[in-house]
């Protein structure tokens, strides 16, 4: 390519270099926007999904007649849980919007539903920290996270009925607590009342 002068060169040269440099720029930031605003929606619907089950099993509560198993069956069949086949079982869960597993147990006979969500680590800080908010109003009576493939190994948070009133987390505590595994299981467990 033929240039008038040496300027209008290093010019041409200079814009060719950058603007493949530019473009990679803003595809980045795109994909991050994107990607951060997908997370946000998975969030909000595992919150969601938790809520809904909290809401079905207090409704099912009212039933005097029902043992903690028919009521756990009756909690899957509510929200509308198929049975899967878990660890060669034919147990029923829930896919959270990880597509991991959602298990529950409701127990009528102490007045609560416990609910087990697989979920990575920061998903894991950021649920409890979204549940632990308001425990008194959401019913939030205790928090336990599995962590460790190779040793699993329960880890509670909070307990409500241990100590009187309403509990505040450390950051400090929430962050060690989730740790750093692939994945970890948090266990809340609410009050059906």
């Amino acid at each position: 390519m033929k240039f008038p002068d040496k300027r209008t060169a290093r010019y041409f040269w200079f814009t060719v270099a950058l603007a493949p440099v530019l473009l990679a720029g803003i595809v980045l930031g795109l994909w991050l926007s994107v990607s951060a605003a997908f997370e946000s929606v998975r969030f909000a619907r595992a919150t969601d999904q938790i809520l809904e089950v909290v809401g079905v099993a207090r409704y099912l509560a009212s039933d005097a007649t029902l043992t903690d198993r028919l009521a756990t069956t009756s909690l899957y069949e509510r929200v509308g849980a198929p049975a899967r086949s878990l660890n060669g079982s034919n147990q029923r869960y829930l896919l959270n919007p990880w597509d991991d597993s959602v298990t529950l147990e409701m127990l009528p006979s102490t007045q609560s539903v416990r609910i087990e969500d697989r979920v990575p680590p920061a998903v894991c800080r950021q649920m409890i920290s979204f549940f632990a908010k308001d425990t008194r109003s959401l019913g939030l009576l205790r928090v336990d996270v599995l962590e460790g493939a190779f040793t699993p190994t329960w880890h509670p948070l909070f307990d409500v009925r241990a100590q009187a009133g309403e509990q505040h987390l450390e950051a400090s505590s929430v962050e060690s607590i989730c740790g750093t595994d692939d994945r970890v299981v948090l266990a809340m467990t609410f009050s059906l009342k």
